[in-house]
């Protein structure tokens, strides 16, 4: 039942902020660890393969943010400020970026201003979990 999942997320995450009370949560749900963990232990074979925290996971196997951007004008080569690169021209208006570093997104569109370029639209996409396990998993990373 949906209902009653979320409130259990919303009890159990609640007792951890205001009760300062540790959780143990043992799932193969990964809505339930991205909405619950700040620190992951992941075990395979009985061993920790990793421990820390979301984010850092996600750095540690190159699961990066994608930014999608689409300009009302086209640009033949869209430049960056550091911390952003191309990772995909779909054409000369839309361009996947990637911030591997969560860099704010307001540096991109200050510098996106500064250098004239008109947005149309842009679409930030955060890495998924899931994502980065299976990549792990499938010995594309080593940890």
């Amino acid at each position: 039942d949906l209902l009653v999942k979320e409130k259990v997320r919303e009890f159990v995450k609640q007792i951890n902020q205001v009760d300062k009370v540790t959780i143990i949560l043992t799932t193969h749900d990964i809505q339930d660890i991205e909405f619950l963990a700040k620190r992951i232990i992941i075990i395979d074979k009985g061993k920790i393969r990793y421990d820390g925290g979301i984010t850092e996971f996600n750095k540690l196997v190159g699961n990066e943010t994608l930014i999608n951007v689409q300009f009302s004008q086209p640009i033949k080569e869209l430049q960056t400020p550091n911390g952003f690169k191309v990772v995909n021209k779909i054409s000369e208006h839309q361009y996947i970026l990637s911030s591997l570093n969560e860099e704010p997104i307001g540096i991109l569109l200050d510098f996106f201003q500064k250098k004239g370029y008109s947005l149309y639209e842009f679409h930030k996409q955060k890495p998924e979990l899931a994502d980065a396990i299976k990549k792990m998993y499938a010995g594309k990373t080593e940890l």
